[in-house]
């Protein structure tokens, strides 16, 4: 699972109201310290991919506005498979994977570099997907699969 701390600098708080499409979505930015000598954004923590990629494709965040601070993603642990425990891995909030296609002879367009569902489903975003196709693991397969794209190094778990 995908968790992403979003920030906003030189604001204690801010709310705003984000639509895409018909979906509509009030993010609450808050924990903010604007002081002489100190300062830390107000932010927002999400696990749900669909409000990452709505915030991901709003104008602040593409303006630079609204930013990543940071990008944790939740991993089953192999040693104890049966506790399910969880171990959490640092990972870059860079836009390689994404980025990265080759296109196979049937016109198949293949992500080898992208790694998990987050990054599937922003690819799946820049490709014209809507939001409200992506709204599970599930979903965001069946719609990569009519747009024609692979992810073979996609680990859901």
């Amino acid at each position: 699972m995908l968790t992403k701390v979003y920030g906003i600098d030189g604001v204690v708080e801010a709310s705003y109201l984000f639509v895409s499409g018909k979906t509509k979505l009030r993010a609450q930015f808050k924990d903010g310290i604007v002081d002489a000598g100190r300062e830390r954004p107000a932010t927002l923590i999400t696990r749900d991919p669909v409000v990452q990629l709505i915030i991901e494709h709003q104008p602040l965040f593409v303006n630079g506005n609204i930013r990543i601070v940071s990008t944790t993603v939740e991993q089953l642990s192999d040693t104890e498979p049966e506790k399910k425990s969880r171990k959490k891995v640092e990972k870059s909030t860079d836009r390689e994977a994404v980025n990265s296609v080759s296109i196979e002879d049937d016109g198949t367009k293949v992500y080898d570099k992208v790694t998990n569902i987050g990054q599937a489903v922003n690819v799946l975003m820049d490709l014209g997907a809507k939001a409200d196709q992506l709204t599970s693991p599930t979903d965001a397969l069946a719609t990569a699969a009519k747009l024609n794209v692979t992810f073979p190094n996609l680990k859901l778990k």
